[in-house]
């Protein structure tokens, strides 16, 4: 049964794409072998997790080419809609598919990355992944043949959507999260690669390496974080140019990219608010609507992005904060965390912090406010005593070395609320 996602798989097998060192279609081909044995079709949901990133890659592609609908994972959920599960080396069908079949149009299935609340499940429709594929072609103007370095997870979507580009365009794509920044470096410095995508984190390690060969890369991609004028400075100083940036969201998938602020939208991305000059949340019209969260209806055209962000007389757009950092909800009401968020931006002693509302396990439907900051010359004490004079709201306050960060170098929510309620 021809679907959007068997076209796609069409599209990617029919490229000159290479996936480390090899022609797609040699890792897909053993990928589908395997989930012809258990019958996958267009009813299936295939969760895909523990595999390496190429392997990944290769499962997406060949459940695609079957008709069923992707679901990669950072870790493996056996609560959740999937009918076939791939763990490592293992591959079972966990339920029988449903009887009625699914959307023609959806295509993946992600997981937010929890840093701005609760874990959701994402679903992306097939002409979604091809727009966000054109942004990423065109804003880096990927060649067949390019050769593409991705040390990301490509389980995210941020991930999933530069490799989905560039084996669309025809690239030389090499994908391993686990190298280290020497090493991405290193390739680098040694001409290995054209164009290398990281975060922000990644980033400022890879700053810090010393060069060790002749070479620069062509295209340096920098996405999934705010960074700094320091930070593109120091890119610039060290890899001969000034590097892209990039912002988009796990429902929308890219939407902006360029070299300035957040970049500029990519084709079908309208900017509705704020108006030229105006400061406020970023509210997008798409040609491609997203699909929005499983068991809740589609949102429509208009995405509400949660993000405030100032809009230039040019329309250039730049990133201020998330709205859940200006205002938060406790015990049911919103609350302007702005001064507090402020103070601790002045002071010079905190590297970095957060807001965050946890549920009090001793007062039932009671919530707590936290302020957690990662210094190591302040005392919660020393810090409480001054949020207090800008607080309204009863809080606490806990500080560390550092936040913790998930692969993309995004905050881990889960992890900070295990950290703030542990003993």
């Amino acid at each position: 049964m021809v679907n959007a996602r068997t076209a796609l798989a069409a599209d990617l097998l029919a490229s000159t794409a290479h996936l480390n060192g090899a022609p797609l279609h040699r890792s897909y081909d053993k990928a589908r072998e395997r989930l012809l044995k258990l019958d996958v079709g267009d009813l299936d949901i295939v969760g895909v997790a523990s595999l390496s990133p190429d392997r990944t890659l290769a499962a997406m592609v060949a459940a695609w080419s079957l008709g069923a609908v992707v679901w990669p994972m950072a870790t493996l959920v056996k609560d959740g809609p999937a009918s076939v599960i791939w763990d490592g080396e293992h591959l079972t069908r966990v339920a029988k598919p449903p009887l009625s079949p699914m959307s023609k149009e959806l295509a993946i299935v992600h997981c937010t990355s929890g840093s701005t609340g609760p874990t959701k499940l994402v679903k992306r429709s097939a002409a979604s992944l091809r727009a966000e594929a054109r942004g990423y072609r065109h804003g880096l103007g990927l060649r067949p043949g390019d050769r593409v370095l991705l040390p990301l997870p490509v389980v995210h979507s941020l991930g999933s959507g530069i490799a989905l580009s560039a084996l669309l365009s025809g690239c030389e794509l090499h994908v391993d999260e686990r190298q280290l920044p020497s090493a991405i470096a290193s390739a680098l410095d040694a001409g290995r690669f054209e164009m290398v995508v990281v975060t922000p984190s990644i980033a400022r390690l890879l700053v810090k390496t010393v060069r060790n060969g002749p070479c620069l890369p062509t295209r340096f991609f920098i996405a999934a974080g705010s960074t700094s004028d320091e930070l593109k400075q120091a890119v610039h100083a060290r890899f001969g140019l000034p590097p892209i940036f990039g912002y988009g969201s796990t429902e929308t998938g890219g939407t902006f990219i360029g070299f300035t602020g957040m970049g500029s939208a990519i084709e079908g991305v309208e900017i509705l608010e704020p108006a030229s000059g105006m400061e406020g949340e970023l509210v997008l019209r798409l040609a491609c609507p997203p699909l929005g969260y499983f068991d809740q209806a589609t949102p429509g055209t208009i995405w509400k992005t949660g993000d405030l962000v100032r809009r230039d007389l040019q329309d250039g757009l730049h990133y201020l904060c998330r709205q859940s950092e200006a205002r938060i909800r406790i015990d049911g009401r919103f609350v302007s965390i702005e001064a507090p968020n402020a103070l601790l931006d002045d002071l010079p002693e905190v590297v970095e912090h957060c807001a965050l509302v946890v549920a009090d396990p001793h007062r039932l439907g009671a919530e707590t406010l936290y302020f957690v900051a990662a210094t190591t010359r302040l005392t919660p004490a020393v810090l409480a005593a001054k949020l207090a004079r800008v607080t309204t709201p009863s809080f606490r306050v806990v500080t560390c070395a550092s936040l913790p960060r998930n692969t993309i170098g995004k905050l881990d929510r889960a992890a900070l609320v295990k950290f703030v309620t542990s003993p």
